[in-house]
């Protein structure tokens, strides 16, 4: 995908923002989610370097990204559909990965807090493990209020703490 390139050209900068835009955006039409989606892999490895941009709006639109593979995540595997555990997992990895680095952005921060939580009600218990191992309720009581209380105790019960 060309667009994955023009994003890693320029991480920090315009052209940067406006790839990682289209790509949140991509998901808005059933069509274009589900051909983003078939390239999953190729789209979460193009937006990984970018989760680390010194450029606050190219970090929400990537972490807008997490959010909708991880719903899209949830709505191919209702059952009897298996979750793609594989999948699954690189999505909760990265976002994850962005709540250890950027403390200051609040709104990428809960957008990748959400697509965890999407992804959840799905799991298994590999999820969960990965998110008892980075510590992920210390991640969401930071954000609490602004993720409200309903939802930071449903994250809680399906970790199980």
């Amino acid at each position: 995908m060309q667009v994955l390139g023009l994003l890693s050209s320029d991480i920090n900068g315009p052209l940067g923002l406006c790839a990682a835009r289209y790509l949140a955006n991509l998901f808005i039409y059933q069509t274009n989610k589900y051909a983003a989606f078939d390239k999953r892999e190729q789209v979460l490895k193009g937006i990984e370097a970018a989760l680390g941009s010194t450029n606050k709006h190219t970090k929400l639109a990537c972490t807008s990204v997490l959010l909708n593979m991880a719903i899209v995540l949830y709505e191919s595997s209702q059952p009897p559909k298996a979750l793609d555990e594989a999948s699954a997992l690189r999505v909760t990895q990265l976002a994850l990965g962005f709540l250890d680095k950027a403390s200051e952005e609040e709104d990428a921060r809960h957008r990748a807090i959400l697509a965890i939580g999407s992804i959840l009600p799905r799991d298994k218990g590999a999820i969960v493990a990965e998110c008892k191992a980075a510590n992920f309720l210390g991640k969401v009581s930071s954000l609490e209020g602004k993720l409200g209380a309903a939802a930071s105790a449903e994250l809680r019960s399906f970790i199980g703490g």
